[in-house]
C-alpha cells in the first residue's frame, strides 16, 4: 500500500496557494482514512485544519480539528490533542 502525504503546512505558513493546500489536505485525509494508521489520520487533519484556518474557513477547520482531537484522544495521544487545540487557540 502506498500512503500519500502532502505538505500543506508550508503553503499555510507562507499564506500562499491556500486553495491548493486545502485540496491536497482533503485528498490526504481521504487516502489516509482508508488505512490503519491512526496517528497519520490525526496529522493529516492537523495539516488540513491549519490550511483551512489560514484561508479564513474557521467553521470547517473546527470540524476537522475536532475530529483530530477525538482521534488523538482515542489513540491516547495527548501531544496530538494539544497540537490541535493549539491551532484552534492560536487562530481564535
Amino acid at each position: 500500500m502506498t500512503v500519500l502525504f502532502c505538505d500543506v503546512s508550508g503553503s499555510t505558513a507562507l499564506g500562499e496557494r491556500l486553495d491548493e493546500a486545502i485540496e491536497r489536505g482533503l485528498r490526504a485525509v481521504e487516502v489516509i482514512d482508508s488505512t490503519d494508521y491512526a496517528e497519520q489520520r490525526v496529522e493529516a487533519r492537523l495539516a488540513l485544519g491549519e490550511a483551512l484556518l489560514g484561508a479564513g474557513r474557521r467553521a470547517e477547520a473546527e470540524v476537522v480539528l475536532g475530529e483530530a482531537i477525538e482521534s488523538a484522544r482515542a489513540k491516547g495521544s495527548t501531544v496530538l490533542q494539544d497540537a490541535a487545540r493549539a491551532l484552534l487557540d492560536r487562530n481564535s
